[in-house]
């Protein structure tokens, strides 16, 4: 449903046509009255709504994008976006009882080709999430697109002014800018191609002729991602020359444009945060670990090196600025009918740190639905030093309890919500915790509405520098006392465990030979199924487990890609996602599908986690 106004400008037609098209969703209006999210032609027309539009292209249009649609002030909603890459990448595990299997068929296994590329879309419907993540990370595209085209027309000559008579233009184009490259580059990781329709592209207004534009826009994802890569190079260069002006306020309870961080952002700052997303934008779109090891290495150290130095954080409030990740992932439901208990996947993070062999005779075990508790994978107790992971009784003690919880994550003892009908492979006892933990609130809807989440953090920043120099090492490894001093910075760190306990120090330091045995225990150890623990893990086991746990549900799309480069993804996972099957029927384009049960095939994953990759 689109509604315009009869004296809008033909050359702003771009992103309304973008919008309806690419967005691809039943009926999407337009039209919101809302300041973060205001209605295109009243942004057109004065400067205080162009400055509320440009500023709302984050939230809630991409952050909804990569955290799920959020409903309500008490609860988070949307589990359908949830119920795709975060569960078929290594990082959560469901059976979402309660729900239709068709969610369950693509993130199951083995795994089979994504079975309902189709127009036929409903709550339900396993495919939904990545339409949804389609239609929001385009819209906010679009809208930035929609937000430069008014910037740069020169009869229009809008000026957005504050603080006296200093004119705010180049504040709303550097953020413009960031938006559109971030969002193409998501786009880019996870689709074989996607819409590119940039502010000063030409579009007609006849809906036939919108369908052509739309069919002709889309793109490889390679030339989407280094289209990507221009916006964020052009964000850049007008915050470096308008120091006094590209500069961000922090969000507060009624006002979260911008970003709706905690605290202001400064040019600098945020020009690191360009240099850091376009370097996870890089590592993120290889699509295999031999992609992942021939990527741009200097350039992912050049942007590193002047990347962020503190965290971005949105601030939560009780008020439809929640994270719906954070509340799926975090919140135990024990109630029968509800769909949404989510626990961690042992291969991404804690199967790791196991030290008890159970992790590796799990990889051995068969995958089957129902399956059999005792003959077939079924979730297990850890072993591990890790303190992030489990804690210890007191403070006197080096021995791991399995069943405390850590600084991270929770034991959970039952199986709560969880089918077994559905696959006993899918049951864990861990789950994550840490937004919860550390901010002291319950593990219910208010925990997703309380505090601030990380977007995107220093960590995250140090660990693309660490994999940035272990490949630009070479063979000699001349970068690994680098490396691994990047990686013990979380990894070293004291830590306060669940049950109130503080520990000076946390696993010892990992050096260029990889992770030490220190009384019997290294974390990581190697995944080799059998019936024995794996073997110590390597600086790269240590680099990737890092990124694995560090940066666990940073967004909804980060777990699926890393682990994509690092091998880590099931057999025959999709490796790109094929456009939308809705999307297909508006452009009159035939449906296709992807991935399937053999690693063999093509755009499907083999499962193979890379331990010394060569460089």
């Amino acid at each position: 449903m689109l509604r315009m106004n009869r004296h809008m400008k033909s050359g702003h037609m771009i992103p309304l046509a973008a919008a309806l098209l690419m967005g691809a969703t039943a009926c999407q209006d337009l039209q919101v009255d809302n300041t973060t999210s205001p209605g295109r032609i009243q942004s057109a027309t004065n400067p205080q709504g162009l400055q509320s539009f440009a500023g709302g292209t984050f939230f809630p249009t991409l952050y909804q994008g990569l955290y799920g649609r959020l409903s309500g002030t008490t609860t988070v909603s949307n589990s359908n976006l949830l119920s795709s890459w975060p569960l078929i990448g290594p990082e959560l595990t469901a059976t979402l009882s309660g729900d239709t299997r068709l969610m369950l068929v693509d993130f199951a296994e083995p795994r089979t080709a994504l079975h309902n590329n189709i127009s036929n879309i409903s709550v339900g419907n396993d495919v939904e999430g990545p339409r949804m993540f389609w239609a929001d990370v385009h819209k906010a595209a679009s809208n930035a697109s929609f937000a430069l085209s008014i910037l740069n027309d020169t009869v229009l000559n809008l000026k957005i002014v504050e603080g006296g008579d200093t004119v705010r233009n180049d504040r709303a184009r550097a953020f413009s800018k960031l938006i559109q490259g971030w969002s193409w580059g998501s786009l880019a990781v996870m689709f074989d191609k996607a819409n590119y329709a940039n502010e000063f592209m030409p579009v007609p207004v006849k809906l036939a002729d919108m369908v052509v534009m739309g069919r002709e826009t889309l793109v490889e994802w390679p030339e989407l991602l280094d289209s990507a890569f221009a916006a964020l190079e052009e964000a850049r260069e007008v915050a470096r020359s308008n120091p006094s002006v590209v500069k961000f306020p922090a969000g507060s309870p009624t006002q979260p444009l911008w970003f709706g961080t905690t605290t202001a952002i400064s040019n600098g700052q945020f020009i690191e945060l360009v240099n850091t997303i376009e370097a996870r934008l890089i590592v993120l779109s290889a699509r295999t670990p031999a992609d992942r090891a021939a990527l741009p290495w200097a350039r992912v150290e050049a942007l590193t090196r002047a990347g962020l130095k503190q965290d971005l954080r949105f601030r939560l409030e009780t008020t439809n600025r929640g994270n719906a990740l954070v509340y799926r992932a975090e919140t135990v439901q024990t109630n029968s009918g509800n769909v949404h208990s989510y626990r961690m996947d042992p291969r991404g993070t804690f199967g790791l740190a196991d030290q008890s062999g159970e992790f590796q005779r799990w990889l051995a075990k068969p995958v089957a639905t129902p399956g059999n508790a005792a003959t077939h994978r079924y979730r297990f107790d850890v072993i591990t030093p890790d303190l992030r992971i489990t804690g210890r009784d007191t403070i006197n003690t080096a021995t791991p309890n399995p069943k405390a919880n850590g600084a991270y994550v929770r034991y959970r003892p039952n199986n709560e919500n969880f089918n077994l009908d559905r696959g006993t492979y899918l049951f864990s006892a861990y789950q994550w915790g840490r937004h919860a933990i550390e901010t002291g609130a319950s593990n219910t809807a208010a925990n997703a509405l309380t505090g601030s989440v990380p977007v995107v953090t220093a960590v995250e920043n140090d660990l693309l520098l660490a994999e940035a120099l272990y490949f630009l090492g070479g063979a000699a490894g001349t970068n690994d006392a680098e490396v691994a001093a990047l990686i013990n910075k979380t990894r070293t760190r004291g830590q306060t465990v669940n049950n109130g306990l503080t520990f000076a120090n946390n696993l010892p330091a990992v050096t260029p030979a990889g992770a030490p045995e220190v009384d019997g225990y290294c974390v990581p150890r190697q995944e080799t199924a059998g019936n024995a623990p794996g073997a110590c893990g390597t600086l790269y086991d240590a680099l990737r487990y890092e990124r694995m746990l560090e940066l666990f549900t940073t967004d909804i799309i980060r777990g699926y890609a890393d682990a994509r480069g690092f091998g880590m993804l099931a057999d025959g996972t999709i490796l790109s996602w094929p456009v939308p099957g809705n999307a297909l029927d508006m452009y009159k384009l035939p449906y296709y599908t992807a991935g399937g049960k053999s690693c063999g095939n093509a755009n499907a994953a083999c499962y193979a986690p890379v331990h010394s990759p060569v460089r």
